[in-house]
C-alpha cells in the first residue's frame, strides 16, 4: 500500500516518460562478450573488452558528475541519451567485423554505463525530493535486481549451449 502511495506521489510530480526512463534494464550482453570474441576472433582476448568497458565507465562517472552539476545540463536528457546510445551500440555487436570494432563498442558502452550509474541518485533526488531520495534509490535498486538476476540465465537459454550463436527458430 505504501509503495502505491509513493508511486502516485511520484507520478504527480513528474511525467510518465521521465519515470519510465528510470526503470530501464541494463545489458546482459557484457557477460557474453568474452565468449563472442573467442567464437569470432579466436586469437584475441575477450576479457580486454570488459577491461575497456570498466575503465571508461569509471572515467565517465567522474566527468558525468561534473557535467551534471552544471545548471544548463538536463540530467534526465543526459541519461536518456546514454540509454539510446547504449541500445544502439548493443545492436552493433553482432555486425562488428573486427576486434577493434568490438573494443570501440565496449568503450562506448562503458561511457553509457558510467552516465547511468552516476545519474541514478541525482535523478531520484530530483523526482521525489530530499526527504524520500534514499527510499527511492533503494526501490530503484530493488527493481533493477530483477533483470540483473533473471537476465543472464534467460539470455543463456536463448543461445545454443557452448556456442553463443543465436538459436534459429
Amino acid at each position: 500500500m505504501f509503495l502505491l502511495q509513493k508511486a502516485e506521489s511520484i507520478c504527480e510530480k513528474k511525467s510518465e516518460k521521465e519515470i519510465n526512463s528510470m526503470i530501464n534494464v541494463k545489458y546482459v550482453i557484457i557477460l557474453f562478450q568474452p565468449q563472442h570474441t573467442r567464437d569470432n576472433f579466436p586469437d584475441k582476448d575477450g576479457s580486454l573488452l570488459i577491461l575497456c568497458l570498466s575503465i571508461t565507465s569509471g572515467v565517465s562517472r567522474i566527468v558525468c558528475g561534473k557535467l551534471a552539476d552544471l545548471a544548463w545540463v538536463s540530467r534526465l536528457k543526459m541519461q536518456q541519451a546514454a540509454f539510446l546510445v547504449l541500445g544502439v551500440s548493443t545492436m552493433c555487436i553482432p555486425v562488428a567485423t573486427s576486434f577493434e570494432a568490438l573494443i570501440a563498442i565496449a568503450l562506448v558502452m562503458g561511457v553509457c554505463d558510467g552516465v547511468f550509474v552516476c545519474l541514478l541518485g541525482p535523478i531520484a533526488f530530483d523526482i521525489v525530493g530530499p526527504g524520500e531520495a534514499s527510499q527511492a534509490i533503494g526501490f530503484l535498486l530493488g527493481i533493477f535486481s530483477i533483470p540483473f538476476t533473471v537476465g543472464p540465465p534467460l539470455a543463456g537459454t536463448l543461445v545454443i549451449p557452448h556456442s553463443y550463436s543465436p538459436v534459429k527458430i
